[in-house]
Formats: C-alpha cells, sequence, structure tokens
C-alpha cells in the first residue's frame, strides 16, 4: 500500500492511496482522542474502525483525524489501516493539540474538499460507533435517490435500547433532549420524519447543501449539529430521518473529562448553539422566554408523570437540558459574537410550542386529578424545582 507523509505546521498528514482521493464522491470523516487510553477503549476503536473501513462503496474515501492525543492512537489507525489491506483512499490527520470536535471535523472536511473536487457526500461517523454496512449502503442511497441535504437513521445502545433516532428542537432556544425527540417518544422513531437536526454520531450530508462549511468551529464539543442543523434549514433545505437501524452507538465511552468538566462544555454548548442560531433568525427575545416557559412546563410535568411510572429516562432529560439551558439563556443577554452578514426571518416553531404546551397542560391535569391532596402536590412540585434549577443552593451560596 503506497503511503505519503506530509508535514507542516506541527501538522502530519498521512495518505495511503493518495491518487484516489481526487476523484471521491463519498468522504467519511472520524475524529479520534486518546482512542488508545486503555484496552476496552483500544478494542473499541478498532471494531468501529473495521465496521466503515471495509463498506464498498465506488469513490469512498476516508479522514481520520487524531484529534491531538498524547497516546498511541495515531499507530493504531495507522496499524489497522494497513492490516485492511484497503484500496480506498484513506488520509490520517495528526493535531498537534485537542482543536475540540467540530473544529477537527471541520479541518478533515476542508483537507478532502480541498484534494477531491468530485465530491459529493459528507458522512461524519463517531469513533465509537460500529456501523451496519449494509444498512449505512441503504442510507447512503436514499441521500443520492432525494434533494434532501442530510439523512440519518436509527442508533442503538449496546444493550438493544434506543441512543438516536428523530431528532427535533427549535432554532428559538437551541438546546438537546427535547421530550419531542424518539429517545423519549419511542414511536416517533417507527416513521420517516423531517426533523430539526441530524446527530453528529452518523448522519450523512449533501456537499452542495453545505456550501464549503460544516461546522462552526466555536463550539468545542457539543453544539455543532444543532448550529448546523439551523442553517440548513433557515436556507430551506431538508434534513431526512428513516427509520433503518445503522448502527451501534457505545455513547459515553469516548469522554474522558470529568462530571463538572463536562457540565461546563455543556453550558458553553447552549451558548454557543443559541448565539448563533439567533445570528439566523429576527425573533424577540418574549419569542425565548416564551419558549422557555413552556419547555419547563414540559421538564417538570414529565418529571411528575415519572413518578408514577409513565415516563423513563428523566434524569438524562434534565442532565442534558440542565447545562444547556443555562447557556442558552446567558446568549439571551449578550450580544452573539459570532454574527452572520446575511439573518434569515424565520416563522416561530409553533408546533413545537404547541407540543411543548401540550405536553404541559395535559399532564398537569392528569397530576392534578391524580393526586388530589393539594399538600401532597406541593411537596412534589418543590421536589422537581430542587431537581430541575440550574443552580444548586451551594453552588448559589458560592456566587
Amino acid at each position: 500500500m503506497n503511503v505519503k507523509v506530509v508535514k507542516e505546521d506541527d501538522v502530519e498528514i498521512r495518505a495511503l492511496n493518495f491518487e484516489k482521493c481526487k476523484s471521491a464522491e463519498l468522504v467519511s470523516i472520524s475524529v479520534y482522542f486518546n482512542a488508545a487510553r486503555s484496552e476496552k477503549r483500544k478494542e473499541l476503536t478498532i471494531r468501529a474502525l473495521r465496521s466503515f473501513i471495509d463498506i464498498e462503496i465506488e469513490n469512498h474515501a476516508l479522514v481520520l483525524v487524531d484529534n491531538g492525543s498524547i497516546d498511541s492512537t495515531i499507530e493504531v489507525l495507522m496499524d489497522e489501516v494497513l492490516r485492511s489491506g484497503s484500496e480506498k483512499c484513506v488520509l490520517i490527520v495528526r493535531l498537534p493539540k485537542n482543536l475540540g470536535f467540530a473544529r477537527a471535523n471541520e479541518i478533515g472536511y476542508k483537507l478532502a474538499k480541498g484534494l477531491s473536487k468530485q465530491m459529493k457526500y459528507v458522512a461524519l461517523i463517531n469513533d465509537d460507533v460500529v456501523v451496519d454496512e449494509k444498512k449505512f449502503k441503504e442510507l447512503y442511497r436514499i441521500l443520492e435517490d432525494t434533494d434532501v441535504c442530510g439523512v440519518q437513521g436509527i442508533l442503538l445502545h449496546p444493550t438493544g435500547k434506543l441512543d438516536s433516532a428523530s431528532l427535533y428542537f427549535s432554532p428559538l432556544l437551541a438546546y438537546g433532549g427535547t421530550v419531542g425527540s424518539a429517545e423519549y417518544l419511542p414511536a416517533l422513531a417507527l416513521f420517516p420524519s423531517f426533523t430539526s437536526y441530524l446527530d453528529g454520531a452518523l448522519s450523512i450530508y449533501n456537499e452542495e447543501c453545505l456550501k464549503g462549511k460544516l461546522f462552526e468551529p466555536y463550539c468545542f464539543m457539543y453544539g455543532d449539529d444543532y448550529e448546523l442543523g439551523t442553517r440548513l434549514t433557515s436556507e430551506n433545505g431538508k434534513l431526512l430521518f428513516v427509520p433503518i437501524v445503522v448502527g451501534t452507538h457505545h455513547r459515553g465511552l469516548t469522554r474522558t473529562s470529568s462530571t463538572e468538566l463536562h457540565r461546563k462544555i455543556m453550558w458553553w454548548g447552549g451558548f454557543c448553539s443559541s448565539s448563533l442560531s439567533m445570528s439566523l433568525i429576527n425573533v424577540p427575545k418574549s419569542l425565548f422566554f416564551l419558549e422557555l416557559l413552556l419547555r419547563n412546563f414540559s421538564i417538570t410535568m414529565v418529571i411528575a408523570l415519572s413518578k408514577v411510572g409513565l415516563f423513563k429516562n428523566i434524569k438524562e432529560l434534565v442532565r442534558l437540558n440542565k447545562s444547556f439551558m443555562e447557556g442558552s439563556l446567558f446568549a439571551l443577554f449578550r450580544p452573539a459574537p459570532f454574527r452572520r452578514r446575511k439573518s434569515v426571518l424565520l416563522e416561530p416553531n409553533v408546533i413545537e410550542m404547541i407540543s411543548s404546551l401540550s405536553l404541559s397542560v395535559i399532564p398537569a391535569c392528569f397530576v392534578c386529578r391524580l393526586f388530589p391532596p393539594w399538600k401532597r402536590l406541593r411537596r412534589l412540585l418543590r421536589e422537581l424545582e430542587k431537581t430541575i434549577h440550574p443552580l444548586s443552593s451551594g453552588e448559589r451560596r458560592e456566587a
């Protein structure tokens, strides 16, 4: 296998089958960080890489980005690619330091775009996703045969539970884990639908819609796919979810940060996505507060229903939303630092607001009938307030 090595400005690029890079139509990008820090993590990295390096798609190239790892990640990637004997164009990029998930993907995308003038589609595949080759090819064919800007299938957790499917959020307050997503309403995963954004763990985009830009580099780890979804849909692009199980997502195994650091990164993701989204739309801030109110009602009532076993994954729902909500609110009071030249007027997401309202009012009536004693209901609501409050009492005293 022909290997070409290029070094420039502390960035090292190893190109295998370089000549085939120029004719690549589909480019799959995967970002790695300390992927060999343990045997378990190393085994997952190899298994995930094997699952998509052997996918038989004509003119398919791979871009593997080592995002400043301090272990043997680059050697693991190189050894596995050589072992596979793949005839694809494979670019292994080593960055001098961890530049964040969004920027690492953007670097891989720019590099591939500069090499291949034939590039039509870009696939994003997390390093902890084991891909089903047959289903991935089916997803790719759907994108080829339609005029949508991007497509996503179903990702399962290793336990067999739903990890990611149809995803919805409103650009008015861009944070993840909404109760309207399939993670909390699994029936949504049974039907194809147009969605607000695609999961960055595994999705395929039409290069024509991207217009030379993938992610905003300001979003270090979270919020990048929300912003991209807002950007594409604001230009009348369509993002499609199809009920096809395309892989298994070992979510969380790649994360090395502490819980507190992860919370701070989530906060920044909320601030980033809201700031970037607000630069795409012209709406009064009052609508942001209205949606925040509706979403708080929704979360509160869903937690209430969980007390009687009618809703699951509540702790995860609150954890995902709390830090993003803090960052999003902060963005309302600060000028968006990432202003765009062109601002598109979007109508408020009425469907999202109506669904949030229905998810709050109807359960509220149900809960009031279920818990007639007023004192018991007040005690329950006090518990809920402590659960969803952005800051604990101890953190407030420190502030």
